[in-house]
C-alpha cells in the first residue's frame, strides 16, 4: 500500500494485497490505535498462491462505521502443510521520531507547511517564546508521507490572542512513524469506544521492537493527549455584560484550577507543573502541581482595562493543556 489513506465516504473500501508463495488459508485481523481487534475480513480462507488482496470498507464486525484515525492490518496464514506464517511488521516500523522537513509557516495563506519521509502521527503545537503555550493545532493525528499543509487562522485556542500579529511566536512539529502495516481512515463516524473492555482482543506484540521507540508511540492511546481543565475566578466577583470577571486593582483575587476527571488520574500519576501568565508574561510556576490548585493573583503594577489571563498545564510525560479568558481591572 504506496498511499494509506482512504475515506470510507468517497473511496468505499481500501484494498491490502499481498503474495502467497503457496497454496495457504490466510486470516487478515484490522486492529485499532490501541491495538484491539475490529474487524476479521476473513478466517482461515482458502487462497491460492501468488498475488491476492482482500478489501476493507472501514467497518468493525457489527458492520458499524469506524471513526477517522490509523489502523493496522495483520496477515496470518496456514500451508496446506501445516506450516504458519504471520506479517505483522508493525512493532519493527512503527514509532521511530520521524525528522521534519521543509516547515513552513505562511501567514499570508494561513497555512502550515511541511513533509514527512514516511507516513505518521503529527502534532503541531503554538506558542511564545519564554512565553506560554497558547494552541495545540492538531493532537498526533495521522498523516501521509510526503508534503502536508494545516490550515491555522494565527488564532489561540480560545480565540483572543493573534499570534501572526506576535514576532516572538513559535510553532512546533513532532511526528513518529506510522507501521508498514497502517491505513489511514477518514470517516464521518462518531469518535467513540465500542469495545468493552472485558470483551476486547488485543494485537499480539511481535519480536524486534524498534529502537529506540519515541516516548509518545509507547503511551496508551487513550491518554496520549493534551489534558483538559478549567480555570474559575470566584463568583462573588461582578462581571461585564459579555461575562468578564471584574478585579479590583492591587486587590488579590484567588484563581482555581481544576482537570477535567478524565485525564486527572492519569495527569497526577505523571505528575505536572502549573504555570500562569498574563498578556502572555510569565507570573508564576509551581512545579509539583495538584487538583484543584487554587493561585493568589496579584494584580499589583496592572492597568486598568481587558487582560488576557493563561495558564498552562505541562506533564512530566510531555502533555501540555492551556487555557486563556479575559480579565478586567478596574480601579
Amino acid at each position: 500500500m504506496d498511499k494509506k489513506t482512504f475515506s470510507s465516504d468517497k473511496d468505499g473500501s481500501v484494498k491490502i494485497t499481498y503474495k502467497l508463495s503457496k497454496d495457504a488459508a490466510v486470516t487478515v485481523n484490522i486492529y485499532d490505535e490501541s491495538d484491539r481487534r475490529i474487524r476479521t475480513l476473513g478466517t482461515q480462507v482458502k487462497t491460492a498462491a501468488g498475488f491476492c488482496s482482500a478489501e476493507w470498507d472501514g467497518k468493525d464486525d457489527e458492520g458499524k462505521f469506524l471513526p477517522s484515525g490509523a489502523y493496522i492490518y495483520t496477515l496470518e496464514a496456514v500451508s496446506d502443510a501445516g506450516e504458519k506464517t504471520k506479517y505483522d511488521p508493525a512493532d519493527q516500523t512503527g514509532g521511530i521520531l520521524l525528522e521534519i522537513r521543509k516547515p513552513v509557516l505562511d501567514t499570508e495563506k494561513g497555512e502550515i507547511s511541511y513533509v514527512l519521509p514516511k507516513a505518521g502521527m503529527v502534532r503541531i503545537r503554538a506558542g511564545i517564546k519564554e512565553g506560554p503555550h497558547l494552541r495545540t493545532l492538531i493532537d498526533w493525528i495521522p498523516r501521509e508521507a510526503g508534503a502536508n499543509f494545516e490550515k491555522w487562522d494565527g488564532k489561540d485556542k480560545a480565540g483572543l490572542i493573534d499570534l501572526f500579529q506576535i514576532p516572538k511566536r513559535e510553532v512546533y512539529i513532532f511526528a513518529y512513524s506510522l507501521p508498514d502495516n497502517c491505513m489511514i481512515l477518514k470517516s464521518n463516524a462518531a469518535n467513540q469506544d465500542r469495545v468493552s473492555a472485558d470483551k476486547a482482543e488485543y494485537r499480539l506484540k511481535t519480536e524486534g521492537y524498534a529502537d529506540p521507540k519515541y516516548k509518545h508511540a509507547l503511551h496508551e492511546k487513550a491518554i496520549c493527549h493534551e489534558p483538559e481543565f478549567e480555570v474559575t475566578f470566584p463568583q462573588s466577583l461582578p462581571r461585564t455584560a459579555e461575562g468578564i470577571p471584574i478585579v479590583e486593582e492591587n486587590k488579590p483575587v484567588p484563581v482555581k484550577v481544576s482537570i477535567s476527571e478524565k485525564d486527572r488520574r492519569h495527569i497526577e500519576s505523571a505528575r505536572f507543573e502549573v504555570m500562569f501568565f498574563v498578556d502572555t508574561v510569565f507570573l508564576f510556576e509551581d512545579e509539583e502541581g495538584f487538583t484543584p490548585f487554587t493561585y493568589i493573583w496579584n494584580t499589583q503594577g496592572l492597568s486598568p482595562g481587558e487582560h488576557v489571563f493563561t495558564v498552562n498545564i505541562m506533564s512530566y510525560d510531555d502533555h501540555c493543556g492551556v487555557e486563556t479568558q479575559k480579565v478586567m481591572i478596574r480601579r
